[in-house]
């Protein structure tokens, strides 16, 4: 009797892990597809230049 048990709480907990994860795959698959990758480009462009002279400029060596 105890051996049924366990076997319908591991039966549950194996379907109920593959939905949460077939959910996931979905919703990540569905994210994905509404991104553009040559959205950011040139705010990253922006970024490392504004970065690199902040490093130029600003940034001193730390004193051990």
């Amino acid at each position: 009797m105890i051996n049924k048990m366990m076997n319908k709480k591991l039966i549950v907990i194996v379907v109920l892990m593959f939905t949460i994860a077939s959910i996931g795959i979905f919703i990540g698959r569905w994210k994905i597809s509404n991104v553009c990758a040559e959205e950011g480009y040139e705010e990253l462009k922006v970024f490392s230049e504004v970065l690199s002279l902040v490093r130029k400029n600003y940034v001193e060596d730390a004193k051990p």
